[in-house]
């Protein structure tokens, strides 16, 4: 500041100098001037003097400035460390744990790396601590707070509504009465199976079960054109087995022929809750793996479905592809007509 200072007076003294040749003399070190020739100078002193002090404020502003955007990243900094010093080994801090619901952090395996592993981050814990109730065959994790509250509402109105809905509902959960008529509700059904002696029987039997949603040898459904969305149409698919894919059929190795050891046994301790005989079941079930076995070797393999498509085809070439089907009286008898 000093030498800017020192500059600016040079410069003016220069000048003074330069103008006093022209208003005056120079005698020395000193310049004799005209009393308005010396208010002039004092005026541009005055005016130098206000320059340098604003020189010094704008300084003190800028270094005010600095200082202020030095501590601001410091404290940026050491936020960021303290912050680094809550975050768990998954790379989640606290605070991103007290966002989420208890459930959902109770899952969490914050131990690994989400970055690494994220499927053992957000289900690891769950997956070590929880076991497949004996009732279902598989069991899943989720975020159910919604789905929770609903159903509670749900099942309140269901309890007290008087109509079908309410009827079914309890009937379903009457447990008492579910054992006490055990399987005769099921016996129109059975009986309608005994009662398939030939192929007019056998399609009469299809459709009935068709009906009633029951789906055999093949599925079937009603959607929306693959092609055309303005219309709906008649799908047709491969179906007709019970365990989730044909390699649980056709491949030998151990585990799958455990599937199917623990499949036949499942079928005989049915049809025996059914009234079957134990020597019945035992041939019933080891009909429908035969069966169900010859189904698996006329099905597409998964992996080649996935580029398989939905193709129009006529009631009259889907009678040739499976002429064993009578088609025409099958879509008559479910009630779909104008195909």
């Amino acid at each position: 500041s000093q030498r800017c200072c020192e500059g600016v007076m040079s410069s003016y003294a220069v000048e003074d100098t330069r103008l006093a040749l022209s208003y005056g003399s120079v005698e020395g070190d000193s310049v004799n001037v005209s009393k308005g020739w010396k208010f002039q100078r004092f005026s541009k002193l005055l005016l130098a003097f206000s320059l340098l002090l604003f020189a010094s404020v704008l300084l003190c502003v800028l270094n005010q400035g600095v200082s202020q955007s030095s501590f601001r990243e410091e404290a940026e900094r050491a936020l960021y460390s303290t912050e680094r010093t809550q975050k768990l080994s998954g790379g989640i801090t606290q605070a991103d744990l007290s966002a989420l619901p208890a459930d959902v952090v109770s899952a969490l395996n914050t131990s690994v790396d989400p970055c690494e592993d994220f499927y053992e981050f957000s289900c690891g814990n769950w997956i070590a601590n929880t076991e497949i109730p004996s009732y279902q065959p598989s069991w899943a994790k989720q975020w159910d707070v919604v789905t929770e509250v609903v159903e509670n509402i749900t099942i309140a109105a269901l309890e007290t509504d008087d109509g079908v809905a309410g009827k079914f509902y309890r009937a379903c959960m009457d447990l008492e009465a579910i054992q006490k008529v055990g399987a005769q509700p099921l016996q129109p059904w059975l009986a309608a199976v005994e009662s398939i002696v030939d192929h007019n029987t056998l399609m009469e039997t299809i459709i009935e079960f068709a009906i009633a949603d029951i789906d055999i040898f093949w599925a079937w459904w009603v959607d929306p054109d693959n092609e055309d969305s303005d219309i709906y149409s008649f799908f047709i698919a491969q179906g007709g087995i019970t365990m989730p894919d044909r390699s649980y059929y056709l491949e030998n190795s151990a585990k799958m022929k455990g599937h199917r050891a623990a499949y036949e046994t499942m079928m005989v301790n049915i049809l025996t809750l059914a009234g079957r005989s134990a020597a019945e079941a035992a041939e019933d079930a080891k009909n429908v793996m035969e069966l169900e076995t010859a189904l698996a070797h006329a099905m597409t393999p998964r992996a080649e479905q996935r580029d398989v498509h939905a193709t129009r085809t006529t009631v009259a070439d889907l009678q040739a592809v499976a002429p064993d089907v009578d088609w025409e009286r099958l879509l008559e008898g479910i009630g779909v007509t104008g195909l």
